[in-house]
């Protein structure tokens, strides 16, 4: 995609009796948290086969947040302050 990805965290949620993860990416460039979002899942999919097969199991979605790395740098700032 020719963007600097920086720092990066996912999280997993259950949903109902399935899982979604949440991916909250710092990037500054300028494009679509979707594109990211489709272009990580399929890459993934590619380079490993459990998390292909999760997929089509459990793990039902994948949600990606864009995050402005000053703003992903302070919250990080905040948790170690917790």
């Amino acid at each position: 995609l020719n963007i600097e990805v920086k720092e990066y965290t996912v999280t997993g949620m259950a949903v109902g009796t399935s899982f979604v993860h949440k991916w909250y990416v710092g990037c500054d460039d300028d494009i679509e948290d979707e594109l990211i979002r489709k272009v990580l899942d399929e890459k993934l999919k590619m380079l490993n086969d459990d998390y292909r097969i999760e997929r089509f199991y459990a793990l039902k979605e994948v949600h990606l947040q864009k995050i402005p790395m000053q703003n992903f740098i302070g919250f990080n700032r905040w948790l170690v302050a917790v």
